[in-house]
């Protein structure tokens, strides 16, 4: 493979923590890199050095990530490191690879003439879904407001099939929930008021349970909708990636065939990945040291509204654990000192980060855009030999 000029000086200017990630392009690597700190830049060297130094094609190199501005910025960086043959390597955003798939093997999916649905046709179905259900039916809003709850609905059916939660999943979170009410410090008085002692349970608690009540009645109309699309000939935007799931469980043959296709497998914004998209990396990656790169920041975790979680990263480190090697990307190229120290602040009150893994603790701490380490912070979890 014949590397550009761009491609060599990228090499001499990458960081000891970048040239790190760069150059160990076999086994399960985790890099956690917050933004500003060259991980798209880093990536596309990755890519580039795994042709180096691998007899491999480009098409047999794997890279996904969430966004088409993301897709679009690492073809450019990959076209100008490697000329045309950067194009030749598989970028795709989850659900664009899963279309791929769908599309290349037709014959192991009856879906293939359904029509995608738009926001509309979900509406619509949700409001046949609620003017079936009996008169009394607690989702079903009043005369004026029928459909009240339909947003509602359409959210936690795309919930559950994100994150493959069955119905009985949601049932007994949701049954956990209201037994460990008395246990939460917001639905308990915390000292006497009026007739109430400490431990008492607030009005808050009764709400609260009500609404766990609804929850459950809501997930038990998933099927129903899921039947409605299937006589409708629709499918949602996951649904194609619920599908692709279900055809490397239920098609091992497939499922050797894409092994063998990508050989090297690499995920940017691993802390956006949800239940299902975590089922597919590991169904493409073999089940013991896989070449599997991830990159994720679980400090962005704190956006959960918006899907990032941070049970992904751990789970991929728990799963490999005697293999995987991490690497922290601690220069930050993009703010100031003064405004990485603030951030740290504030992110260290957030009990739920990635701080171990395994045995060994992650030093987190960014710093301004200097070469302030001698050596890469690499953690290797399994024996040097």
């Amino acid at each position: 493979m014949n590397l550009t000029r761009a491609f060599q000086d990228t090499l001499t200017q990458l960081n000891p923590e970048q040239r790190a990630a760069v150059d160990g392009i076999h086994g399960p690597w985790i890099v956690l890199a917050g933004p500003g700190t060259g991980k798209t830049h880093m990536l596309a060297a990755r890519i580039g050095n795994i042709l180096l130094k691998e007899q491999i094609e480009p098409q047999n190199i794997l890279c996904l990530t969430f966004t088409t501005a993301g897709v679009k910025a690492m073809r450019d960086r990959l076209v100008k490191f490697m000329g045309a043959a950067g194009s030749r390597v598989a970028v795709h955003t989850f659900h664009a690879f899963a279309r791929r798939v769908i599309d290349e093997n037709p014959a192991l999916f009856e879906y293939t003439d359904w029509q995608e649905m738009d926001e509309l046709d979900g509406r619509r179905l949700i409001n046949e879904l609620i003017d079936g259900l009996p008169p009394k039916h607690e989702l079903r809003g009043p005369h004026y407001e029928p459909y009240r709850f339909g947003k509602d609905l359409l959210w936690l059916f795309g919930q559950m099939s994100q994150e493959s939660w069955t119905v009985d999943d949601v049932v007994a979170a949701a049954d956990h929930h209201i037994g460990n009410l008395g246990n939460l410090k917001e639905f308990i008085y915390s000292r006497k008021y009026k007739d109430k002692v400490p431990g008492d349970l607030k009005p808050t608690a009764v709400k609260e349970e009500q609404k766990m009540e609804l929850l459950k009645a809501a997930a038990k109309l998933a099927e129903n909708y899921a039947v409605l699309k299937r006589e409708r000939g629709l499918y949602d935007y996951g649904d194609q990636v619920s599908w692709l799931r279900d055809a490397l469980r239920d098609h091992e043959v497939l499922q050797l065939q894409l092994r063998e296709q990508y050989q090297y497998i690499l995920v940017d914004e691993y802390q956006d990945t949800n239940g299902l998209q975590n089922e597919i990396i590991a169904l493409l990656a073999d089940e013991e040291n896989p070449n599997l790169f991830v990159v994720g920041d679980d400090d962005q975790s704190i956006f959960g509204f918006q899907g990032a979680r941070i049970e992904g990263l751990k789970e991929l480190t728990n799963r490999y654990l005697n293999d995987i090697q991490a690497v922290v990307l601690r220069e930050n190229y993009r703010s100031h000192q003064a405004i990485l120290d603030a951030a740290q602040v504030l992110i260290g009150e957030n009990k739920t980060r990635l701080l171990e893994i395994g045995d060994f603790s992650l030093d987190k701490t960014l710093h301004e855009g200097t070469r302030f380490a001698e050596r890469p912070d690499v953690i290797c979890l399994k024996p040097l030999r």
